[in-house]
């Protein structure tokens, strides 16, 4: 419902935020339903066919590894989109910076993965705990980056409605990040 409505919005006010905000609710769902979903499917599966549980946690775990590129390229609109709805255009560095980081990222947990045998004897606990921090740290700072450019630069609007909606705005996404 959420994509259909964006999709709506951004073909018919034509708004290059609406644009991000479109595409990055697909990315987004693309990952809960690949790398959630798809994981824990995956597991029931190899669990009915009576697999060793390593088996089934490293092939759970490659699953939702193949999941991240999507849940980075969401953060990557997001960020694109609070730029956009205060009218402020992202920096080719910045860009640079945020992907390369999260390149780099992705190779290291990949890296993890694949030497697993490496890590000690619960190698499967100490890979979920890396992801759960390392997941949960970049949307804090992705979101509060986003959220803080969206109130500090609100205020240059002129105009005291639209002022008004993308602080609405940000209140909302807020509440919805931290609930």
């Amino acid at each position: 419902v959420a994509i259909m409505l964006s999709n709506r919005l951004a073909r018919k006010y034509k708004l290059p935020y609406l644009n991000s905000y479109f595409y990055y609710l697909i990315f987004l769902f693309i990952f809960g339903i690949y790398g959630i979903i798809g994981a824990r499917l995956i597991r029931v599966f190899l669990v009915n066919q009576g697999l060793e549980a390593g088996t089934i946690e490293s092939t759970c775990q490659f699953i939702s590894f193949l999941g991240i590129p999507f849940l980075a390229l969401s953060w990557y609109m997001f960020l694109r989109m609070s730029h956009e709805i205060v009218n402020r255009k992202m920096a080719p560095a910045f860009n640079y910076v945020f992907l390369g980081i999260l390149s780099l990222a992705f190779i290291g947990l990949g890296l993890l993965l694949a030497e697993r045998e490496l890590l000690g004897e619960d190698p499967d606990e100490l890979i979920r705990r890396v992801m759960l921090i390392g997941f949960s740290s970049m949307s804090l700072v992705v979101y509060a980056y986003s959220l803080a450019l969206i109130f500090i630069h609100a205020g240059r609007f002129l105009d005291m409605k639209d002022r008004t909606n993308i602080r609405l705005f940000g209140l909302i996404y807020a509440v919805f990040t931290l609930g």
